[in-house]
């Protein structure tokens, strides 16, 4: 089971990403996170994400950070990340 610490990074991220990109972002993220596979709603979010400015990306860097390293002590999570990614 992935651990609530990743839980919470991720869901702090992603409320950072629809506080800076809108509701066009947030449901862009729902989407994916309900098809992972969904080539469409992966596009919208690499093209929202993607558009970000430095100073955006910024904004985000520490939400970004804090997933990234419960990420690496998560191995569930990361388990979890290849068998979708495949």
């Amino acid at each position: 089971m992935v651990k609530e610490i990743t839980k919470d990074a991720y869901k702090s991220l992603k409320t950072g990403v629809a506080g800076l990109f809108g509701t066009r972002a947030s449901t862009a993220l729902d989407r994916l996170e309900s098809s992972p596979a969904d080539e469409a709603a992966a596009n919208a979010v690499k093209g929202i994400v993607g558009s970000a400015t430095d100073e955006e990306v910024q904004g985000l860097k520490d939400q970004i950070n804090a997933l990234l390293a419960a990420l690496k002590s998560d191995e569930q999570a990361q388990q979890l990340i290849l068998s979708i990614a495949r």
